[in-house]
């Protein structure tokens, strides 16, 4: 095709690259703003971009500040907590569960003062 061998090899890496959808030379495209938009009209739920981060997983430091400067997120780390559930600890720490433990003893707590004020009213 009279393509140097350089040239193939930047397509050949663009091809492979899972980060072509989302940024070209630094600027995000259309296509990762419809993949989000078409989740919404699917699922029926909304995208909150004031929440919604962006975290590094076998990606460089500056491209992770890059991509969330260009799409306008902010950037995660690892740990966190999501639904209540801290994500990217070790799962065989009894301290892991510690949130968990304390929320399900708050809410049986709860309930039993509840049924115990109810019995009292009666």
């Amino acid at each position: 095709m009279g393509l140097s061998l350089q040239w193939r090899k930047w397509m050949d890496e663009c091809l492979r690259s899972a980060t072509i959808p989302v940024l070209i030379n630094g600027i995000p495209t259309d296509e990762f703003q419809e993949i989000l938009h078409l989740f919404e009209l699917s699922s029926g739920m909304k995208v909150n971009f004031h929440k919604s981060r962006l975290f590094r997983i076998k990606t460089l430091e500056s491209w992770l500040e890059e991509a969330a400067r260009a799409l306008n997120f902010k950037v995660g780390s690892i740990p966190f907590i999501y639904l209540g559930l801290s994500v990217g600890v070790n799962p065989k720490n009894i301290s892991t569960w510690d949130l968990v433990i304390d929320k399900v003893k708050k809410d049986y707590l709860d309930r039993g003062v509840a049924i115990y004020q109810l019995e009292v009213v009666l």
